[in-house]
């Protein structure tokens, strides 16, 4: 049964120097009920795959602003008042609905990415040093972006800053012109990109808090066996 969450993926396309077989691209897929790490190589389609539907999903905060645009376009506008949230859903539902579309926009990315990460085939675990090769690399350049200041290590410099961006400056900025009054095509505009921006917050708790404490913990494990 699938479960969203359940597994963790550490990308190992970052590493080209450390690696032994630098022209692969391996990526360890950690399943948080199991305790198991299962490795797999993506092809040239399996990334092409992965990069598409990253792009096209980001793309998705073009959308409300779309239907917002055809919404005025259509006359929805003329001769209205601007009103708050709740005059058009009600208290409950203008506090509510942007936090259960967020939510279910999270469950479809993470329920497409997946799917697509199921196609990729399956590849024995390379030898502990390429293992230990990755994980550190992935640790160093996507979790704590060790490089971010030239010449010094400011580890989780630049996931803290934008961690601390998002919570407290672009997610209540929003919130805040989201419960401002507007006519319905700037509402629906506001509700979509509000709910998307609560869809990244799963990401973000994933990436710098379970990620950075599992990948910890596997190479302790690598370090103990070897």
């Amino acid at each position: 049964m699938w479960l969203p969450y359940r597994k963790l993926v550490f990308y190992g396309a970052y590493l080209r120097q450390s690696q032994k077989e630098a022209d692969r691209r391996l990526l360890a897929e950690y399943d948080l009920a199991s305790g198991q790490l299962l490795w797999k190589e993506e092809s040239p389609a399996d990334l092409n795959r992965r990069v598409a539907w990253t792009l096209w999903s980001l793309g998705l905060v073009i959308l409300p602003l779309l239907v917002g645009r055809i919404l005025r376009w259509l006359g929805y506008d003329a001769g209205r008042q601007p009103h708050f949230p709740d005059r058009y859903l009600g208290s409950l539902g203008a506090v509510a609905l942007p936090l259960l579309l967020g939510l279910l926009l999270a469950l479809v990315y993470e329920g497409v990415s997946s799917h697509l990460r199921s196609q990729v085939k399956s590849v024995p675990a390379p030898d502990q040093a390429t293992q230990r090769a990755i994980l550190s690399d992935f640790r160093d350049q996507t979790l704590r972006f060790n490089g971010a200041l030239p010449g010094r290590q400011r580890p989780y410099l630049v996931n803290g800053l934008l961690l601390l961006g998002y919570l407290f400056g672009l997610v209540p900025l929003v919130w805040r012109l989201y419960w401002q009054p507007v006519l319905l095509s700037s509402f629906v505009a506001r509700l979509g990109i509000l709910a998307f921006l609560l869809s990244l917050l799963p990401n973000f708790i994933l990436t710098l808090l379970l990620k950075s404490w599992v990948i910890q913990r596997l190479l302790r494990d690598l370090d103990q066996r070897g």
